[in-house]
């Protein structure tokens, strides 16, 4: 099917489209010549089936795996291994001492085989790199790889339509979806986040290192092939073999790794769009914010952030109602002319900049003339050193009152007939703007604050994740809207972008307390916890207001588990919110889950998401499982119905677990936490446990179990004062001690005489 005419079919705007470029004829690589054998780089020499020479580059990058390129290279650049030479028969071996090589075979029956030790993962052949030419210039750049039966294939960026892509067609060009004005039926495959890197479930990844518009086709030829298609002459393409986790670590040490927030960004956030504080008249936010804020006051129950979009967070008073109920305030950033927040324009620069020259003034430039394009907003060029002074300039007294962070919005509408400073027109900047964009707003509140803010962007491509975190977007307020944003944080973490949270009930309205309460449970275990159209709980009642107080606490409880796992993204790109079949890589049950997902290592998270569902099913991996609310144990390799009432997530903790929690005064969880005591969640079973406090700072754990007794070794002198166990026990040692046991239904608890203990014994 063809992309734009699908879009014709749907009748789904674009606001700016991908551009359409037809190509007279594409050619293909139909014979390799030679091979010039170089320390650092193997040069491959193709004849086209046109006549022309085509020379493809092969390197070893050394953060991991192969990459192959022609003549222009990519953005992103990594240091290479030195190569090594070797025939075998008619194979040339290229290699190096990563373990990758390449097993090369010249003539016209040429092969080029990607080899991770013994295992050859990718090949090259006749139809696999294609260019495409319009008016005798090339134009075009196409990678062809087979699909084979049964595979799954993933990633992308941050897609709402499902996991498995095959079968599908996807444009990589961020576009401003607006999700919340469609039906169930309308587009989903649009995105605000594109990222041209993909997830074989044969177990290796690609990663097409371009901003230039595409699409990717996982439909070709009865969905046997996928052909991911550039508007663009430049081919750059990295490969990797490991699982999912190994990959993105070569992927995010190319490109970025993730930002890691402080820790007070990984609790709930309250927040409204500019509309819901103006919702009793314009006049009157300033008494609508106070009212959000006096509703979790008296429900006891204190957001560590308010989101204040426009109005209140410009409001000095709104500051400090948040600041005197301990709420930090956090803003609305639109990158160019807006209404709320003091907008740009030519008259204004040269009022902050006197005396500045015209081709000084950070603005997009027609391509032709070089003059600045006046649109009516989104025309500020972040490739410009000087946006960086428009940015402090816009937030100085903001700071000043103690602003702690920001939503990055837009930044998808870069037109085609443009010129960056930075030398990329349109076609290219399109995608690569919200890198520009998000880099110039972190190092600017970087300056100004330190590590002590938040970021949180719409747009997104390649690398942003090391400048800013993300929301997902605009879904609308329906079930399906909630599925929407399940599967976007999924894909996002897919794609590098692992510090991310949804609109709890959606941007607009909620139609209902149960999808509010079925978002919340979503939300407490997704990254960030936040809400954006002022949906709160005391809207919908009692009821709603108790179990909302659940999962806030809960939240708070396993904010130690949240921010290690955060910590260990940052450090190797590992996603917070992971696809099963990316855990259990050997567990081909798994290749058609996607209703379910890993919340870190230990927590297994089967969100509800359908209206009226009240009992599920959850495929359960190999090993032992916990069942979080009633502490019930299951054996794994099976699947299991398992209640979800209303209040009730289904959650399943892996046994061999050990999760840092934060406790009530009587030790309970999901309760109000006054005097807080620190503690470990232990799930009874084999392994081994890593808690991270920073990128410093972790303590390793070891759990064996022998004959009933549990033993769990603390050599790094993790602090604990109390100890929860899932399930009932009998007694309990700390080093020889025993200590009293407390039992309630699937737990036992113990208080700690000494938090500094290296040795527990657990009787079961």
């Amino acid at each position: 099917m063809n992309i734009y005419q699908m879009y014709e079919d749907q009748k789904v705007p674009w606001v700016h489209r991908l551009p359409e470029i037809t190509p007279d004829s594409y050619i293909a690589l139909s014979r390799l010549d030679s091979v010039e054998q170089g320390r650092g780089e193997c040069k491959l020499n193709f004849c086209a089936d046109n006549g022309e020479t085509v020379c493809l580059s092969v390197t070893f990058p050394k953060l991991g795996g192969i990459h192959i390129t022609a003549e222009e290279k990519g953005f992103f650049t990594c240091d290479n291994f030195d190569l090594t030479y070797g025939t075998d028969g008619d194979s040339v071996i290229v290699q190096c001492e990563s373990g990758y090589s390449v097993r090369l075979n010249k003539g016209d029956d040429f092969s080029v085989r990607l080899l991770c030790g013994e295992k050859a993962f990718y090949s090259i052949g006749k139809n696999t790199v294609l260019f495409g030419y319009l008016e005798g210039k090339r134009r075009k750049s196409v990678l062809n790889t087979p699909i084979h039966k049964e595979e799954k294939i993933s990633g992308f960026g941050e897609k709402y339509n499902t996991i498995n892509q095959v079968g599908h067609i996807l444009p990589l060009w961020n576009d401003d979806t607006g999700y919340h004005g469609h039906p169930e039926e309308g587009d989903k495959i649009r995105s605000y986040k594109n990222v041209p890197i993909f997830h074989s479930s044969l177990g290796y990844s690609v990663f097409y290192n371009s901003f230039y518009g595409a699409f990717a086709d996982l439909t070709e030829n009865n969905n046997t092939q996928l052909r991911l298609e550039f508007n663009s002459p430049l081919f750059d393409v990295y490969f990797w073999q490991g699982t999912v986790a190994e990959n993105l670590n070569c992927y995010t040490a190319l490109t970025g790794k993730p930002v890691l927030p402080p820790k007070w960004a990984f609790e709930f956030w309250a927040g409204g769009t500019g509309e819901s504080w103006n919702s009793k008249g314009r006049e009157n936010y300033i008494s609508v914010f106070k009212e959000a804020v006096d509703g979790y006051k008296k429900m006891g129950t204190i957001p560590s952030a308010i989101y204040g979009e426009a109005s209140p967070s410009q409001t000095l008073v709104c500051h400090e109602l948040a600041k005197s109920a301990g709420i930090r305030m956090l803003a609305w950033n639109h990158p160019g002319v807006d209404v709320y927040i003091k907008g740009y324009n030519v008259q204004r620069i040269r009022d902050i900049f006197p005396g500045i020259e015209d081709k000084d003034i950070p603005m997009f430039r027609n391509p032709e003339t070089n003059e600045i394009l006046n649109y009516e907003q989104f025309y500020i060029d972040y490739s410009h050193p000087k946006a960086h002074d428009l940015i402090y300039n816009k937030y100085d007294t903001f700071w000043n009152w103690g602003l702690k962070g920001a939503m990055v919005d837009f930044g998808e509408f870069v037109h085609l007939d443009t010129k960056a400073y930075n030398g990329m027109l349109g076609d290219e900047m399109h995608n690569f703007n919200a890198y520009c964009y998000s880099k110039t707003i972190h190092d600017v509140w970087q300056e100004r604050n330190g590590d002590d803010y938040i970021l949180f962007a719409r747009a997104a491509c390649a690398g942003t994740q090391k400048w800013v975190g993300f929301f997902g977007g605009d879904q609308r307020g329906e079930f399906y809207g909630l599925r929407q944003a399940y599967y976007g944080g999924l894909n996002a973490g897919l794609s590098g972008f692992t510090v991310w949270g949804s609109d709890i009930g959606s941007l607009c309205d909620c139609k209902s307390e149960e999808l509010y309460l079925r978002w919340l449970q979503f939300a407490a275990f997704s990254p960030l916890m936040r809400t954006h159209g002022n949906h709160n709980a005391w809207t919908y009642g009692e009821h709603c207001e108790e179990i909302f107080k659940k999962y806030f606490w809960f939240r708070k409880n396993i904010l130690n588990y949240i921010y290690s796992t955060a910590v260990e993204s940052h450090l190797e790109g590992t996603p917070i919110m992971r696809i099963m079949s990316a855990c259990y890589p050997d567990d081909r049950r798994l290749l058609n889950v996607d209703d379910q997902y890993m919340f870190g290592d230990n927590m297994m998270v089967c969100p509800v998401l359908y209206e009226g569902m009240r009992t599920r099913k959850a495929v359960l991996p190999e090993g032992g499982w916990f069942r979080l609310n009633d502490g019930e144990y299951f054996a794994g390799g099976r699947t299991v119905d398992t209640e979800a009432p209303i209040d009730i997530c289904p959650v399943f903790i892996k046994a061999g677990s050990i999760i840092p929690i934060t406790m009530s005064e009587k030790l309970g969880l999901a309760e109000a936490i006054g005097e807080a005591t620190e503690g470990l969640l232990i799930a009874p079973g084999e392994g081994k446990a890593l808690i991270r406090e920073s990128e410093s700072i972790y303590y390793e754990f070891i759990l064996q179990n022998n004959e009933g007794e549990l033993s769990v070794k603390n050599p790094d002198g993790y602090s604990a004062g109390a100890i929860k166990l899932i399930g009932n026990v009998s007694r309990v040692y700390a080093d020889g001690a025993e200590l009293e046991v407390m039992r309630n239904v699937g737990f036992s608890t113990v208080r700690l005489q000494n938090d500094n203990w290296k040795e527990l014994k657990i009787i079961c």
